[in-house]
């Protein structure tokens, strides 16, 4: 207990001492949450002179505020931190002998598992031409606990697009003030595309990481600069894309959603059998796709799959794959290292690792990640909630201890 007094004392300075964990928390946030939303955000931490350092581990949903239940289940987790010597015990669900086709080896993915174990790794699945080789989980997680993706959460929107583009919803290259009229009022906001919105490069303000506005908050925005000019990762681009798809939704019988998170679950999800333990919503009631999910690594793999599978699954074409491939490769001049909704990895000319060709993925604070490797047919997930994690350190380790000679198949 000793603990627990001094661990609030340092972080949630100037409480009266003689107050109970409960009282605690009542107090600070009877002090500090001007807005009484029963939220505390960095804001209003700064605003009532208090250290926020605490307040990013204990956002779990990503939304950039803590509640009372985030900032006491943190608390709770310090404690039981501090209670007990560290562990990366890692539990093995399941694990096959790669046969020797396979681009990976049982000893690659114990190199694998351990380099993510020991950086606060929870959640390790692998998957070749379409198989479950492996399965782990380490540091107390196990699989029954939907993890949150965190901006791992941003490239549904990717699938989305594919998925609207086939049911002849919109083109990638419409404007956005086709659908959301009021754009039409400013010079700069009516010509932005859906490209150019996706692929960050719009010019429009992108808000903060780990703060994410309402459908309608976001758009009521300005551009900052013309679109092309600057790439500009944030949350409101893709709250933007979620209430256009809104409207163009409105708009079609045929497609009776209410929202994104529906018409996603409709087209794909419920094809492909993923069900996600969460999904957190703005305060509007619509889903947050910056961020927001929760899912287990077994289910975002059959994600990966689809994608792997250029959207076809089981003979069903349920993604565009023109719309796909073009999400898939750099679409701007301002960064390489981005396409519509994705992370790009491929290096192009590295030679030493074959299996990075035309690889992506889909990446979340903590060191969420959905690796595509296409050029080995393979799926890997990796979940936790770290700060060192390298991606082509676990990458290579993953693939270091595999046959040299790695079969690379390529499209002329």
């Amino acid at each position: 207990m000793r603990f627990f007094v001094l661990l609030i004392t340092v972080s949630w300075a100037q409480l009266s001492p003689a107050q109970d964990p409960p009282s605690r928390l009542e107090a600070l946030f009877t002090e500090v949450d001007s807005n009484e939303d029963g939220k505390v955000a960095k804001e209003e931490l700064e605003d009532a002179g208090r250290r926020g350092t605490w307040l990013e581990k204990a956002d779990r949903d990503g939304d950039g505020m803590a509640d009372r239940d985030e900032a006491r289940q943190y608390f709770q987790r310090s404690i039981d931190t501090a209670s007990k010597e560290p562990s990366t015990e890692i539990k093995v669900v399941k694990s096959l002998n790669p046969d020797e086709a396979a681009p990976v080896t049982s000893a690659g993915i114990r190199a694998a598992e351990k380099y993510s174990a020991d950086r606060e790794g929870h959640s390790f699945f692998v998957m070749a031409h379409g198989m479950a080789l492996h399965e782990s989980y380490a540091n107390g997680w196990d699989e029954t606990k939907g993890h949150r993706l965190a901006s791992g959460t941003k490239s549904f929107s990717g699938a989305l697009l594919a998925l609207a583009v086939k049911d002849e919803l919109l083109s990638v290259d419409d404007t956005v003030s086709d659908t959301l009229t009021e754009w039409n009022a400013d010079e700069q906001l009516k010509g932005i595309t859906i490209r150019q919105l996706l692929n960050l490069t719009s010019g429009i303000e992108a808000g903060k990481i780990g703060r994410v506005p309402s459908y309608d908050e976001a758009t009521d925005t300005s551009a900052v600069s013309p679109a092309g000019e600057a790439f500009r990762y944030g949350p409101n681009a893709f709250q933007i894309f979620g209430e256009l798809l809104k409207r163009k939704l409105e708009k079609r019988e045929d497609l009776p959603f209410e929202d994104p998170l529906a018409y996603l679950e409709a087209g794909i999800f419920d094809h492909i059998g993923l069900e996600y333990t969460d999904w957190r919503r703005d305060s509007d009631g619509n889903p947050l796709l910056p961020s927001g999910a929760f899912i287990t690594a077994p289910e975002w793999a059959k994600f990966g799959q689809l994608l792997l599978q250029k959207g076809e699954w089981k003979e069903e074409l349920l993604l565009d794959p023109s719309t796909l491939a073009k999400s898939l490769v750099p679409q701007n001049e301002v960064t390489s290292k981005y396409g519509l909704t994705f992370w790009l990895l491929d290096e192009g000319d590295d030679e030493s690792r074959p299996w990075l060709a035309g690889a992506y993925m889909a990446a979340g604070a903590g060191k969420q990640r959905l690796f595509i490797l296409p050029a080995v047919e393979m799926v890997v997930i990796r979940q936790g909630e770290s700060r060192k994690f390298e991606d082509l350190e676990f990458l290579d380790a993953l693939f270091s201890l595999a046959s040299s000679e790695v079969s690379v198949e390529t499209e002329e």
